[in-house]
């Protein structure tokens, strides 16, 4: 392939064959076209010669949201193809939960007051409709002592899936925190760690600080931020 910005030829006849399942490495000093051929290959640049195939398929001009193709930039991005509403909404997920209910699991899912916020309680009134799927708010009272910014939540993050498979990470739940930041996520199988985090959920989740989510109920906003005027 050929790159080219204005007169600039970025990348000059380059030609890689990566095998199936084969771990690949691009090697170079800094400005040598490293960035840029994994850019092409993504679909962010289109070259001004030349294919790009992925299992004889040529997706030279297929548009990046098409390719089934993930990069991890080098620092903070937006995704060109996706409105700030999509940046923020985790899809992905949302897709594989509602999936998830469809085929009879049941799903449990548990978060904060902050979600009052107009943006995510239409999200999890949505979510709420769908069969064998059930939202609960952690909503902890004010402190008799007077307001603490951020302290009245359940900041916990985890999902656990079955019997022996969890995810923890640093995360929140929504596409920005994914996709622009940087985050830790670990997947751990076993029964014991898979006991302590449901027994912990179930916890929060028969406890009086947990309301369930009505998809006919206007819910106040809260702000953890900053006390009420």
């Amino acid at each position: 392939i050929v790159v080219k910005f204005g007169d600039f030829t970025a990348l000059h006849d380059i030609n890689v064959h990566v095998k199936e399942g084969e771990f690949f490495t691009f090697l170079g000093p800094s400005g040598c076209g490293k960035t840029t051929t994994l850019r092409t290959i993504t679909g962010f640049i289109e070259p001004a010669e030349g294919q790009v195939f992925v299992r004889d398929r040529d997706i030279t001009h297929v548009p990046i949201e098409e390719r089934n193709i993930g990069i991890v930039f080098q620092s903070y991005a937006l995704f060109p193809t996706m409105t700030v509403y999509d940046k923020t909404t985790f899809t992905e997920l949302d897709k594989a939960l509602t999936d998830a209910a469809a085929r009879g699991v049941k799903v449990r899912m548990l978060v904060s007051d902050w979600s009052t916020r107009p943006k995510y309680m239409a999200d999890l009134k949505r979510l709420a409709k769908v069969p064998n799927f059930e939202a609960r708010m952690i909503e902890i009272p004010e402190h008799s002592m007077g307001f603490v910014a951020y302290s009245r939540t359940i900041h916990s993050k985890f999902l656990v899936v079955d019997d022996d498979k969890t995810w923890l990470g640093t995360s929140n739940w929504s596409g920005d925190y994914f996709y622009n930041s940087r985050n830790v996520g670990v997947v751990a199988t076993g029964m014991k760690l898979n006991a302590e985090l449901t027994q912990s959920f179930d916890r929060y989740w028969n406890s009086d600080y947990a309301i369930v989510v009505d998809p006919n109920v206007e819910y106040e906003v809260k702000d953890q931020a900053n006390p009420k005027p």
